[in-house]
C-alpha cells in the first residue's frame, strides 16, 4: 500500500517539475501582450504556452481590438477566427518574428487596423517557431 502511495505522489510531483524546468527555458525577451496586458513572459508566466485561450469578451465586441503584440525570435501567437483555436477558410494570422537570427528584442503588432478580421477573432494559440 506504500509502495502505490509513493507511486501516485510521483506521477503527481513529477509532471509538474518537468513544467517547472521547461519555462527556465524560455528566455527574458519571450513576450505576448493583448490590449496592454502581457498574457506570456517571465513576469506573468508561460501557463499558456500550447493552449487554447479565448479573448476577452470586451475584445470581441470592440471593432478596434485585440492587438497583439509578440516579441522574441523563438514565439508566435496563431490567431483563429473561430473559438476552440479551429482553423476556418483563411482567416488565420501567425504574428512573431520566428527567426533566430534576427535581434532577440524584435517585436511584431498586429490588430485590426492591418489584418482587419481580427476585429472578430475569438481565439489565439501561444507557441515556439
Amino acid at each position: 500500500m506504500a509502495r502505490l502511495a509513493l507511486a501516485i505522489a510521483a506521477i503527481i510531483v513529477l509532471p509538474a517539475a518537468a513544467a517547472g524546468r521547461a519555462n527556465t527555458t524560455i528566455d527574458i525577451n519571450q513576450k505576448v501582450t493583448i490590449d496592454g496586458t502581457q498574457v506570456f513572459s517571465q513576469g506573468s508566466g508561460h501557463a499558456n504556452l500550447n493552449e487554447c485561450a479565448q479573448f476577452a469578451r470586451a475584445a470581441v465586441n470592440d471593432a478596434a481590438r485585440p492587438n497583439i503584440e509578440v516579441c522574441g525570435t523563438s514565439t508566435k501567437v496563431t490567431v483563429f477566427l473561430r473559438n476552440r483555436c479551429v482553423d476556418y477558410h483563411h482567416y488565420i494570422e501567425e504574428i512573431g518574428t520566428c527567426n533566430t537570427g534576427a535581434p532577440s528584442t524584435s517585436c511584431v503588432t498586429v490588430g485590426p487596423s492591418t489584418v482587419g478580421w481580427l476585429q472578430t477573432a475569438q481565439s489565439y494559440m501561444i507557441t515556439h517557431c
